[in-house]
Formats: structure tokens, C-alpha cells, sequence
């Protein structure tokens, strides 16, 4: 390809440098912004995420302050996060209101007993459809629950306040 295809511009970015004081914890949050769009990028104790933001109506920095954690989790790839234990217990109720046999019931504890070890979702949901009582519990497959990466959950609480505080004095 030849160069001339190319526009390079040249910019300056923000890194706040969080530092828990006498602590471990730890955050590098870059903020990338323009008049017209915004990035916002995240090394941390807690894990790594970046988001683009093409358009967001006011001031990047004020966008951010007004953020909240489900919003922020799915655009940084967190907000759907497979929780086994939450789906173990669904599947545990659905046993309770099953209608069958106390051996059938007790067969299916079993079964889901033996789901305990698969904590990637997609290997869960296979294993538990390889399981021959468990089928009469649902139509198409388990009842899987997800929520917030409790990593994503940890940095939220501890490390994006102190972000969101800076960049509030900022921005007025």
C-alpha cells in the first residue's frame, strides 16, 4: 500500500495513574478525546478493557462521569459474565418444582452435582445436555444466568470512583 492512502495525525492522550496508597491495587486509565469522539482505555489490577465512543452529545470527560456499571460492563465486554452458581441453583429450584419421583429428583441433583466442574459456559451447557434426567427440566437447554465479571464488579468499586471524582473536579 502506499503511504498516500494514509491521514496520520499526531495527539496528545490523558493517563490517570491510580496507586492505592500503602495498598496493591492499581489502575492506568488513558482518555483518548476529540470534540467528536472519545476512547478510553484501562490497564488495571482487575483487568484490561477499552471502549470507542464515535458520538456521546457533551464533553467526553462529563460522559464518563454520568456512566453506569451495566451500561459500561456490556461496552467493555463484561456485562455478561457466566455465573455457575446462579445457574446450579436455578437448576437446583427447578428440581424442587419438578413433578416426579423422589428417585427421579435425586438422580437430578446428581447430574447437576456433576455440572460443578464446568465453569466456561459453553462447555456447561453441553455437558449438561449430554445429562439424561436434566433434559425433562427445560425445552431447548439450561436456564443460564449471567451478570457482571466479579473482576469488572471489584474494579467498579474500588478504582473507578477515585477515576470518576478526578475527572469530576475536571469538568466542573
Amino acid at each position: 500500500m502506499e503511504q498516500k492512502s494514509f491521514n496520520l495525525t499526531k495527539t496528545t492522550v490523558e493517563c490517570y495513574k491510580i496507586r492505592q496508597l500503602g495498598g496493591l491495587l492499581w489502575a492506568d486509565i488513558v482518555v483518548d478525546a476529540s470534540e467528536s469522539a472519545g476512547r478510553i482505555q484501562i490497564a488495571s489490577d482487575y483487568g484490561s478493557w477499552e471502549y470507542y465512543w464515535g458520538s456521546f452529545g457533551e464533553g467526553f470527560k462529563k460522559f464518563l462521569t454520568g456512566l453506569d456499571i451495566h451500561y459500561t460492563a456490556g461496552k467493555f465486554g463484561e456485562g455478561r459474565w457466566f455465573d455457575q452458581e446462579a445457574t446450579i441453583n436455578g437448576l437446583k429450584k427447578s428440581v424442587k418444582e419438578y413433578d416426579g419421583s423422589k428417585s427421579e429428583k435425586g438422580e437430578m441433583l446428581d447430574e447437576i452435582a456433576s455440572l460443578e466442574d464446568y465453569t466456561d459456559e459453553n462447555t456447561f451447557t453441553h455437558m449438561a445436555h449430554d445429562r439424561k434426567n436434566l433434559h425433562n427440566l427445560w425445552d431447548c437447554g439450561p436456564d443460564i444466568k449471567t451478570g457482571i465479571s466479579p473482576s469488572f464488579l471489584n474494579f467498579w468499586e474500588k478504582l473507578w470512583p477515585v477515576f470518576i471524582d478526578e475527572l469530576k473536579k475536571e469538568v466542573g
